[in-house]
């Protein structure tokens, strides 16, 4: 009912029939009912508060995400709620400043880390603002589907264009290590005296060959299609494995190394070799952004079964990485390493996404990084494997 129909019913109720006031009266409540419960049913919170911040609604979403029950919202202050700082702040300034916010996208803790769309729009009542109205979306599933596409994408092409290179860079590394070992056995056989600064300089060549070997190899890899080897093992006894060969190297720069892993078995059809090597990485990758950083270096790793998802979350207390940088780590050859390939990370991804497995990073400068991944439990990652025409026959799964 608009503005100018209540005024000119009001203005006239005297002379209107009691059975039409009372059938426009059944039609307004209607339609209240109709559209309350499109709010109440939308994912999307939806909050409006009055000019002095104090809350007159909120739709289920709404109260989730301030932690509160319908009964106990209305005329409450928002800002006397304990929720995300960031998010206060942005609903202060649009109230302060009076000015429309239109989806602002911000990373906040609701209790987990969400990526969340903003807008603030001030609503009038004869003329003047009466209060203002708050919608949050949840866009953090759409943010990252983006985000694996654009990785995806970013990998199949550099596939296609450098592959070939690749290969014509290979077949010299191993002429020139071949050449380097014919040149040893000369010296040897012709019985020329030992000369240390020669071997010297023969060692630096083998073992830049070696490097070079590596980054090539490295390339390849992640840039070709794998094919991983699923077999049902125990998560936590891959987990420990890694954390056991990475344990000398972190003992060397003064990093302790906590394992939290949850009680319940952890079962996954996944490769253990490559999923090995891809928490070997992150492991690495959290030690170079603790190490000369801070003395106190900490990395945990951690598991969590819920909602039919095995989690395993391995965070440090290292550097972080700045906003502008976090599109970017999973991009071939993105390093901040002054040595380092900028491909470890890119390895990272591919590993687990071909497990049928997702990854999700989350970090703040100064305070530290968080990796998650996160696998389908073992009965939806059958089902996966069944619909991707990988099908597991019973006399597999026995073996296996």
């Amino acid at each position: 009912m608009n503005d100018s129909f209540e005024k000119k019913i009001l203005k006239n109720i005297g002379r209107i029939p009691t059975e039409q006031i009372r059938e426009v009266l059944l039609n307004e409540y209607s339609q209240r009912n109709f559209f309350e419960k499109i709010i109440e049913a939308i994912p999307t919170a939806f909050i409006v508060i009055d000019t002095k911040t104090n809350i007159e609604y909120a739709n289920p979403s709404g109260l989730r995400l301030l932690g509160r029950t319908q009964k106990k919202i209305k005329g409450i202050n928002i800002f006397s709620i304990d929720f995300d700082s960031a998010l206060k702040a942005i609903i202060q300034n649009a109230v302060c400043e009076s000015e429309k916010i239109i989806n602002h996208e911000l990373t906040i803790q609701t209790p987990s880390v969400s990526i969340v769309s903003i807008s603030c729009f001030p609503f009038l009542h004869s003329g003047h603002i009466s209060g203002y109205i708050l919608t949050i979306q949840n866009i953090t599933d759409a943010v990252n589907d983006k985000l694996r596409k654009y990785h995806k994408d970013s990998i199949e092409s550099l596939a296609y264009l450098t592959a070939g290179v690749a290969h014509e860079i290979k077949n010299p590394l191993g002429a020139l290590d071949l050449h380097i070992q014919l040149v040893r056995r000369f010296i040897e056989k012709k019985d020329i005296p030992d000369l240390p600064e020669l071997n010297d300089l023969l060692t630096v060549i083998e073992e830049e060959i070696r490097r070079l070997e590596r980054i090539v190899n490295d390339f390849l890899f992640s840039v070709r299609p794998i094919k991983p080897n699923l077999r049902r093992e125990n998560i936590h006894e891959v987990i420990k494995d890694a954390a056991e060969f990475a344990e000398v190297e972190l003992q060397q720069k003064n990093i302790t190394l906590d394992l939290n892993l949850c009680a319940e078995p952890a079962e996954l059809r996944i490769d253990r070799d490559y999923f090995r090597q891809a928490m070997i990485n992150i492991i690495q990758n959290a030690a170079y952004a603790i190490d000369g950083y801070r003395e106190d270096g900490k990395i945990e790793i951690a598991t969590e079964i819920q909602n039919e998802k095995i989690a395993v979350i391995i965070s440090d207390n290292g550097r972080g990485i700045s906003k502008e940088n976090m599109g970017k780590v999973f991009e071939p050859f993105f390093s901040t390493k002054e040595i380092g390939t900028g491909l470890g990370l890119t390895i990272v991804y591919k590993i687990i996404h071909e497990q049928h497995g997702d990854i999700i990073i989350d970090s703040e400068e100064n305070k530290g990084t968080v990796f998650r991944i996160e696998f389908p439990s073992l009965s939806r990652q059958v089902k996966l494997l069944e619909n991707s025409g990988q099908k597991t026959t019973e006399k597999e799964e026995k073996r296996n």
